[in-house]
Order: C-alpha cells, then sequence, then structure tokens
C-alpha cells in the first residue's frame, strides 16, 4: 500500500497539504479528461525549393517505378505537344511511288514514316497508303504516300492513282539493271495520266549494296543522266541505313510547295488583271 500525506505533523508547509488532498483523491480516467480526443498533427515534408540565392535544394529521393512514371507521363504530354502541332496541315500533298517489284518502295516508306528498316514484306498487291505530317519552312505539310505494285499484272491498277498526284518518284534498284532500264517505261506511263506541273523526282535505292565506290559513280552518272533528260532531280537512297530518304522526302515537300504557291500567285494575277470589255459597234 502506497503511503499517504494524510497524516502530517504540525507545521508542515501548506504546499504538502495539497499534495496529501490531491493523493487521496480518486484517480481519474485520462480518457474522460477532455471532451474531444487530441490529435496530433504529424510534420508534413514538402518539397525543398531554391532559397534566395538560387542554390538548388537536394534533390528528393524517388523510387525506380516513380521515376518511370514520371518518364512515361513526360513522354506522353510531349507526344500530345507534337500531335496538337500537326493535327491541322496547311496543305495536304499526294506523292506516289511506282517502280518495278522488289526496289525496295515499301522499305524506303518505311524507314521514313517509322525511322526502322524492316527486311522482309510481302509484295504490294494493288495499292496502299499511309500519311506522314513534316514541317516546310514555317507550314505544316501532309504527305498522302502510295506505294504500288511494282509487278505487270497490277500495271492497269497503278495508272489510275496516277491521276491528281501532286509529286510521283520513280524507284530503281542500283544493282538491278533492268529496274533502271524498265525506268523510261514508268515515266511514258506516269507522264500518260499526270499534269505538267507534277512534281516527279528519280530515286536510286539500295546503295549500301555497292561492292565499290567505282559502281557507285558509274550507276549515279547513269542515273543524273537519265534524270536530267525528263528535267527532275536525282536523289540516291538507302533503306537499310536511312541514307538520304530524308533529304529526299524534305527536298520533294520543299518542291511541292513551291509549286503550290506558284499556282495561288498565278491564280491572284488572273484576277488583278482587268477583264477585256468586248466593245460592239453598229452601223447606221
Amino acid at each position: 500500500m502506497k503511503p499517504t500525506f494524510a497524516k502530517l505533523a504540525e507545521g508542515e508547509s501548506e504546499h504538502f497539504q495539497q499534495l496529501a488532498e490531491q493523493e487521496n483523491k480518486p484517480k481519474q480516467d485520462l480518457s474522460t479528461i477532455y471532451e474531444h480526443p487530441v490529435r496530433i498533427k504529424r510534420p508534413q515534408f514538402r518539397p525543398m525549393e531554391p532559397d534566395i540565392y538560387g542554390i538548388s535544394p537536394v534533390p528528393r529521393l524517388t523510387s525506380p517505378q516513380s521515376l518511370a512514371d514520371e518518364l512515361n507521363e513526360a513522354e506522353k504530354v510531349e507526344v500530345r505537344k507534337r500531335s496538337e502541332e500537326i493535327s491541322t496541315p496547311d496543305r495536304i500533298f499526294k506523292v506516289v511511288f511506282v517502280g518495278d517489284s522488289a526496289v525496295g518502295k515499301t522499305c524506303f516508306l518505311h524507314r521514313f514514316c517509322y525511322n526502322r528498316f524492316k527486311p522482309l514484306f510481302n509484295a504490294t498487291i494493288g495499292v496502299d497508303f499511309t500519311v506522314k505530317t513534316i514541317k516546310v519552312g514555317s507550314r505544316i505539310v501532309a504527305l498522302q504516300l502510295w506505294d504500288t505494285a511494282g509487278q505487270e499484272r497490277f500495271r492497269s491498277i497503278t495508272k489510275q492513282y496516277f491521276r491528281k498526284a501532286d509529286g510521283v518518284l520513280l524507284l530503281f534498284d542500283v544493282t538491278s539493271e533492268q529496274s533502271f532500264l524498265n525506268v523510261r517505261n514508268w515515266i511514258d506511263s506516269v507522264r500518260a495520266g499526270v499534269d505538267d506541273t507534277t512534281v516527279m523526282a528519280l530515286v536510286g535505292n539500295k546503295v549500301d549494296l555497292f561492292g565499290s565506290d567505282s559502281a557507285r559513280n558509274t550507276v549515279y552518272r547513269a542515273g543524273k543522266k537519265l534524270a536530267e533528260e525528263f528535267d527532275m532531280p536525282f536523289y540516291e537512297t538507302s533503306a537499310y541505313t536511312g541514307y538520304g530518304i530524308e533529304h529526299c522526302m524534305k527536298s520533294i515537300a520543299e518542291r511541292l510547295q513551291k509549286r503550290e504557291e506558284q499556282h495561288l500567285q498565278d491564280a491572284l494575277k488572273l484576277e488583278m488583271e482587268p477583264a477585256n470589255k468586248k466593245r460592239s459597234w453598229c452601223c447606221l
């Protein structure tokens, strides 16, 4: 039994008397002392901010999963921004790819659109197309890229897609002499279905397969000469390495844009020219 201060000798201080009275009182439940429970606020840690002197704070430790989520979210935001920028092109141009079978038309388009090389493709049956949006100067241009079949049995189908084409790229395999010799036939077929203002270009594909520089120079001179004969540019490309493809398509898009601007200027000149009024004379 705990000792109490119930009996104190005379002369003890009043302070000890009060202590004795408190000791003799029945104990109370601490939970009933306060009407409402007391909540202890935990300290909240906020990310540090640079001080007034511009000293960068120590970065917070982040788990690998959180960091991956942040990177994925940042990538999504960037893709969203790019899609918004190119969602409304200023102009759409139709570009048709023609040439013999197996010269690399489909691989060329795959490299240009997705920046990847896919070695195995089935032969194109009929016509296939995709859309690639690029920036030319200060304008956004959408290119409708039509991949046509090079086999003879599909020639009648291919010719239908020359109509209303803004640009035509004639491809040949630099390692196949026959595909180069057939370019003239392709040019005749294309010119029969397009107007004189259609942008045309000759493309020698698969330059990565050259065994020597002398062979490449020989093919380059032959391709350049043929292109100049028909007043068109000549490009060397490789769908395997990506060499020359971006430059080729950017140049074609610039030519298409210049042609469009020239058409607009010609239309404005016609509107500004005063109409020749016909005078009627009558004899009395």
